[in-house]
């Protein structure tokens, strides 16, 4: 863009750049943005009607045709606990929780093999043929799941654990 040009026509919200001296040895170049008083006008000018400068920022105005997101309430519940394999080899559920944000499963810091998580059918094969996510000691992985039943882990040591939290 050339200097001192406009880069969007008509009022309100025309932009351009403009060469300043800063000190003898540098020129910046900053944009300036016309709120509705003319290119030219004093960070002063008035805004439209209804809207004010807060916090040396101006109002941000959302297009009336966008789609609202939503936003999950409830569910303000922790959910904590702790799952032991009783069988090693032998896929087992997680017990049911209801969850609004999801849950992270942590396999415990002491357990002596690796825990996999997945589905029910969830296995402990390592060969290229396995279907879960396979977690040593101490690691964690996060599952966007409204339920906690959702999961299913399995393990190569009987008695280690997993912990899980979430809401």
């Amino acid at each position: 863009m050339s200097d001192n040009s406009l880069s969007s026509g008509g009022t309100g919200d025309s932009i351009r750049t403009v060469n300043k001296s800063v000190n003898s040895a540098t020129k910046t170049q900053m944009m300036i943005l016309d709120v509705g008083g003319g290119i030219d006008a004093s960070p002063e000018t008035p805004l439209a009607v209804g809207q004010t400068v807060m916090a040396s920022s101006l109002p941000v105005v959302i297009a009336s045709n966008q789609t609202p997101i939503g936003i999950a309430t409830g569910g303000t519940s922790v959910v904590a606990g702790q799952a032991r394999l009783s069988v090693a080899g032998t896929a087992q559920q997680l017990p049911t929780n209801t969850l609004l944000n999801g849950l992270t499963v942590t396999a415990n810091i002491s357990n002596g093999g690796t825990i996999t998580i997945g589905g029910p059918s969830v296995t402990n094969t390592i060969n290229g043929t396995g279907n879960g996510i396979r977690l040593a000691p101490g690691q964690s992985y996060a599952y966007s799941i409204s339920n906690s039943n959702a999961l299913w882990f399995n393990g190569t040591v009987t008695g280690d654990s997993l912990d899980f939290g979430g809401n």
